[in-house]
Parts: structure tokens; sequence; C-alpha cells
């Protein structure tokens, strides 16, 4: 019986501790919080590396020789992502499993809102801990410039003082 209670207490708190970060990841209440902190004014950094990446010549590795190795510059893009309240603490993996084919195409972001933009973002910089040059891929594809248009386009209607709205 003793062995058991030393099996089953972990688990059963480990399904609780589960439960309850899946909760609080997906909830409305969650995601409004989090909204606040997406101020149009603490995006434009983030923003204004569409220049950058527009630039002929372009490139996100640190050189030819290490196509996987990103510059410095994009891994402070990345970066970016999380401090321009833009980032969102959900479960990523499988809210990719479930949305993330839908916007593999740059044309299927068009019709994005908001919130799906910052979880597409917020996957990707996720991902990017684990898998190397997933970042700079996306930047050489054309793919994450279409994702800060798009965020660019859901912001500049923002009035001063508000956020931008939407969720997936």
């Amino acid at each position: 019986m003793a062995i058991e209670l030393l099996v089953l207490v972990p688990f059963a708190a480990t399904l609780l501790f589960l439960r309850s970060r899946r909760k609080r990841g997906t909830s409305r209440d969650a995601m409004q919080t989090s909204m606040r902190h997406a101020d149009p004014e603490r995006l434009a950094p983030l923003l204004a590396y569409r220049a950058r990446f527009r630039e002929a010549g372009f490139s996100p590795w640190v050189s030819a020789n290490s196509p996987n190795e990103e510059s410095a510059e994009v891994r402070a893009f990345g970066a970016l992502i999380y401090s321009s309240g833009l980032y969102r603490d959900f479960d990523w993996p499988e809210w990719m499993r479930q949305h993330g084919d839908r916007y593999a195409a740059q044309a299927a972001l068009a019709s994005a809102d908001f919130e799906t933009i910052s979880r597409l973002l917020s996957a990707i910089v996720r991902k990017s801990q684990f898998v190397d040059g997933q970042v700079g891929d996306l930047i050489e594809s054309g793919w994450m410039l279409a994702a800060l248009d798009r965020l660019a386009e859901l912001t500049k209607e923002v009035p001063p003082g508000r956020t931008p709205t939407g969720a997936a």
C-alpha cells in the first residue's frame, strides 16, 4: 500500500499540474491578460525588422558555410518576440498540430487575427530552441516577413492606448 501511494501521489500531482497548465494556456482570461501586454509601441522594434528582411542580400545566417547557424541579428529578432509582449505561454506543440498546417502557406496569413499571429510567432521561437535554423529558414522563405506584414496591418488601425484584439 505504501509503495502504491509513493507511485500514485507524484503521478496524480503531475496530472493536476498539466491540467492546470493547459487550462491557463487556453483560457479566455489568460488570452485577454496576455493581449494587454501587446502594446503597438512595444511591437515597433519587432516590426522594424520588416525593412531589414526586405533588403537585397540580407542573409539570416552567420555565413554561407554555416546554413543552420543564425546570425546575432536573427537571434536578437527572436528575443524581441518575447520582450515585445507578443509571446504567449500555451501548449504550442498541441496548438501547432491542430492549427499549424492552416498557416504554413504565406497566403493564409492574410486572414490570421492578432492572437493567431502571436501564437504562431511564439511557437516558432519556442521550437527554435530545439531546432537549429528554424527562424532563419522562415526569414529566408519570406514567411516571417508575411507574418510581420500581417501583424503590422493588425496594429496600424489600433488607436493610441488600445491593444489589438482577436483570438484563435
